[in-house]
C-alpha cells in the first residue's frame, strides 16, 4: 500500500463492518476440520497381512507394505502415495522414489540393486527431498523390529517395496507407491489408502471402541504413529523430530480417545499441595508499608 494504511480496517485489526460480517459468515460455513483419529499398529499389521493372502492383489499387497512405511516413518499421505490428478499441482510435496531409500546391515550400506541383500537389512533410511512445510533434505531412520517373524516390520516392507520394483523393471526414478499388474504399471493413491485403513479398523473389530470407518482416514497412519510414541513414553521432542513436525503440532493427535494418558491424573490432582500468589502477596506487603 506505499505505507497508507490499508481501507480495508476501520481500526488496527478490525476489518469494515461489512467485510467483517462476511469473512464470519464464510467462517460459520467452513468449520476447522475434525482431526482424523488415531489407529494402533494393528491396523497397519491388518493391511500388511492382508496383503500377503493367497488371495491378495499387487494392488493390496502394496497397500498393505505402504501402511506398515505410513505407521512407522510417520510420513504424509503425499509423501508415499501417487496424488489423484485434480491434487497434482495443489501441493509441493515430492513423493518418495526407490533412490531416496537406504538399506544397512552391520552398518555397512547395501546396494538396492542388490535385492537379495536388502531383504536381510537392519536398517533403512528415507531421504526427504521436499515436506509440506517447506523443508527439505531430511532423514528418517529405522532399525529393524521384526521379532515375531511374520515381516510387520517397517524395514521389512520398505525392502519389499523396492524389490518389487526393482524385479519388475522399475529404477531409481520409480515412486515407492508404484506396483506391477496386468502388464503395466499402477499406483497407490490416497483414496486406496483411505478405504483400506477403514476396511481394517471394521476387520478388528475397532468400531466397539470408539473408532468408526467414518473416523479414520489416510492420516491415522500417521497420527497412529505419533500416539504410539506418546504412550511408549517417548519424549516431545523426538516424536517432533520422528514427524518433522516444527512445533507442538502434533499433540491433536494426543487427545481424549486415549484413556490410557488419563491414567492417575485424578489421583495427582488429588494431592492438596500448598501454594501461594506470590504476586498477590507482593501488592499486598506494599499496601501494608504504605500504611
Amino acid at each position: 500500500m506505499g505505507g497508507k494504511v490499508s481501507p480495508l480496517y476501520r481500526e488496527p485489526n478490525k476489518y469494515l463492518l461489512p467485510l467483517e460480517r462476511q469473512i464470519e459468515a464464510y467462517r460459520r460455513e467452513d468449520p476447522p476440520p475434525t482431526p482424523q483419529l488415531a489407529v494402533p499398529v494393528s491396523v497397519a499389521e491388518c493391511m500388511f497381512i492382508k496383503g500377503k493372502c493367497k488371495r491378495s492383489t499387487p494392488k493390496l499387497t502394496a497397500t498393505g507394505e505402504l501402511a506398515l512405511i505410513a505407521f512407522y516413518f510417520l510420513l504424509r499421505v503425499g509423501e508415499y502415495t501417487a496424488a489423484e490428478r485434480r491434487q497434482a499441482s495443489e501441493t509441493r510435496t515430492v513423493q518418495f522414489t526407490v533412490g531416496d531409500i537406504s538399506f544397512w546391515r552391520d552398518g555397512v550400506l547395501l546396494r538396492n540393486s542388490n535385492t537379495k541383500s536388502i531383504l536381510t537389512a537392519e536398517e533403512a533410511t528415507m531421504h526427504l527431498t521436499n515436506q509440506k512445510n517447506g523443508q527439505k533434505n531430511g532423514l528418517i531412520h529405522h532399525e529393524a523390529n521384526d521379532i515375531d517373524g511374520k515381516g510387520l516390520c517397517p524395514v521389512r516392507a520398505l525392502a519389499l517395496r523396492v524389490c518389487h520394483i526393482l524385479e519388475n523393471g522399475g529404477n531409481e526414478t520409480s515412486l515407492l507407491c508404484e506396483y506391477w499388474s496386468d502388464g503395466k504399471w499402477w499406483h497407490v493413491t490416497p483414496t486406496d489408502m483411505g478405504e483400506a485403513v477403514k476396511t481394517a479398523v471394521v476387520d478388528l473389530g475397532l468400531p466397539s471402541q470408539g473408532i468408526t470407518p467414518n473416523d479414520v482416514g489416510t492420516h491415522s497412519l500417521r497420527a497412529g504413529g505419533a500416539m504410539a510414541l506418546k504412550l511408549n513414553g517417548i519424549s516431545d521432542t523426538t516424536i517432533k523430530k520422528a514427524g518433522r513436525w516444527r512445533s507442538m503440532a502434533f499433540l491433536q493427535y494426543i487427545h481424549n480417545q486415549i484413556g490410557h494418558l488419563a491414567a492417575g491424573v485424578s489421583s495427582a490432582m488429588k494431592n492438596k499441595v500448598p501454594f501461594r500468589n506470590i504476586g498477590g502477596m507482593s501488592k499486598w506487603i506494599s499496601g501494608v508499608r504504605r500504611q
